[in-house]
């Protein structure tokens, strides 16, 4: 991954964890997503109403040094990033934040934070199903995949690409694409039928790291052909 967005900005603070992160403050969060400031203030907002909407409300504010009052933002970590990044998929600058990040170190401190609250409340009726943990919450916002594109569209100009009119499955973890959703939108676009479970129609599964086991078992049964992370990148060249 490429890192270089990240160069010569923010300074080296540390975590409750003890490890290092990078925080930034108004001016070179705005910059980084190249916008107006009221629209960085509103970045903050659509994320901060994401958190609380998924009990991350608390993480959200360990990284992020915002006033809701005055909306005023001090400061952001990486962490804090990621998150408005998650919010925020529909960004053209998410992805290659995202991508710009050590995503692994990024999640364990997010992890970390969303564990210890959730351990912290676990008594009361914060979490309405006590079998899914506010770290079940943001690994499923990572793999969610939108529901706009799942209906597919077949009706565009350029019907020659090699997934136009293929039904595919994602699944497991890619580095390049953090959001799987991300990916969903490259096949969408050029007349893919992109589903969320595997059947017997299934021409194509984009596999990741740690993907999931019943998947695994449906791509033996049914002989179905899969396609890597390196080799799905190619057929886009990126």
């Amino acid at each position: 991954m490429e890192k270089e967005l990240f160069e010569n900005i923010g300074i080296s603070t540390e975590l409750e964890t003890g490890l290092n992160t990078l925080e930034l403050d108004f001016a070179e969060f705005q910059a980084l997503f190249n916008t107006t400031e009221e629209k960085a203030i509103d970045l903050i907002k659509r994320t901060l109403q994401f958190c609380g909407s998924n009990g991350l409300k608390k993480p959200f504010y360990a990284f992020v040094d915002y006033n809701e009052g005055k909306e005023k933002l001090n400061s952001i970590t990486q962490e804090g990033l990621f998150l408005v990044c998650l919010a925020n998929e529909r960004n053209e600058n998410s992805v290659p934040i995202m991508q710009s990040i050590y995503r692994d170190i990024i999640i364990s401190h997010l992890k970390y934070y969303i564990v210890k609250n959730y351990k912290k409340n676990r008594g009361g009726n914060h979490n309405p199903n006590p079998n899914l943990t506010e770290e079940d919450i943001l690994t499923f916002k990572l793999q969610k995949i939108s529901s706009d594109y799942i209906d597919p569209n077949f009706d565009i100009e350029d019907k020659s690409h090699f997934f136009y009119g293929k039904k595919v499955v994602i699944t497991g973890n890619f580095a390049k694409f953090p959001i799987r959703n991300e990916m969903a939108k490259m096949l969408y676009e050029v007349g893919a039928d992109v589903n969320t479970s595997i059947s017997k129609k299934t021409d194509y599964v984009i596999v990741g790291e740690n993907a999931g086991w019943s998947k695994l078992e449906k791509i033996k049964e049914f002989n179905i052909e899969t396609i890597d992370e390196q080799r799905f990148s190619e057929l886009f060249n990126r």
